[in-house]
């Protein structure tokens, strides 16, 4: 007996002997936060970077660290931020990152960081840059310098 979905509901068959469908319901949905991304701004810019560049907006929303102009910075190790994204290599982050970064609608920055030695990048939204981007967007080359 295969699956049926209905109105966001799975039914699958029991399992074992004695189990109900009602205990075998499982929903479409799952009970975590969600990623969202708009399509037209997928659309525009690449589905990863799309993605990406909405998770740093809701983290910007929450973001504790402003700089002397008032604007929100988060910080993130490339490693941190495959957390956030288990679904892709760490490659893909640096590229989805460089891309982001190449159109300027990505910040980056280690000046904040408290040593000389520490790598780790601060990023923040240009948002008025965002805004003028042209339709389509040129295309990038291959990031050159990684960190950890």
């Amino acid at each position: 007996m295969q699956p049926q979905a209905h109105f966001g509901i799975i039914n699958t068959p029991p399992k074992q002997k004695g189990e109900s469908m009602t205990e075998r319901k499982t929903q479409l949905l799952i009970n975590e936060p969600p990623l969202q991304v708009l399509p037209s701004l997928a659309e525009l810019l690449g589905l990863n970077e799309a993605i990406f560049l909405q998770q740093l907006h809701y983290w910007l929303g929450k973001a504790k660290f402003q700089d002397e102009d008032g604007v929100p910075w988060v910080y993130n190790t490339y490693d941190e931020w495959q957390e956030q994204f288990p679904f892709w290599g760490r490659n893909t982050i640096i590229r989805t990152i460089y891309k982001l970064e190449g159109w300027n609608v990505l910040r980056t920055t280690e000046r904040f960081n408290s040593f000389k030695s520490d790598r780790t990048k601060w990023y923040t939204i240009d948002y008025e840059h965002l805004a003028t981007l042209p339709d389509p967007l040129p295309k990038m080359g291959s990031p050159t310098t990684q960190n950890g």
